[in-house]
């Protein structure tokens, strides 16, 4: 006789008696779940040319921001939707290259005072495509200056 005689495995559920496999959890669009690299761009201006140790220092902070709620990233944190057509003409033209010039706008995820990570935003998932460490993709213009 089996040890577990009458237990659910913990890969089912009950209902109504009958054991059912389980399902995923409904998509919450709000956090950040999952990071895709399927638009990732080892290439062009804005490819990831970058030494080991740094791919490893921004792969710890990807796994710290996932689960985060989308409106505690945006908020005091300087990461936000930015248009395309705000974007500078090599990022504008880079897209075209890309096939990704029918997004109207894509995320850019601040990492420290200048540097980012661009992606597009799709409910709960950050589709990897740039690293911009000198924040060239989208040009700051500060006021008075």
């Amino acid at each position: 006789m089996p040890k577990n005689k009458g237990k659910v495995p913990s890969s089912a559920i009950s209902v109504s008696g009958k054991k059912v496999p389980r399902i995923a959890q409904e998509v919450d669009g709000n956090i950040l779940q999952y990071w895709s690299f399927k638009h990732f761009d080892g290439d062009g201006p804005f490819g990831w040319h970058l030494c080991q140790e740094t791919v490893l220092w921004l792969l710890d902070i990807l796994k710290d921001r996932q689960g985060i709620n989308w409106n505690h990233l945006t908020q005091g944190n300087k990461s936000h939707n930015i248009p395309v057509v705000d974007l500078e003409k090599n990022a504008q033209q880079r897209l075209v290259q890309l096939q990704l010039d029918d997004y109207e706008e894509l995320f850019s995820m601040r990492i420290t005072g200048k540097q980012r990570i661009f992606g597009i935003r799709d409910r709960n998932i950050f589709h990897v495509l740039w690293w911009d460490p000198n924040h060239q993709v989208c040009l700051s213009h500060k006021k008075n200056t």
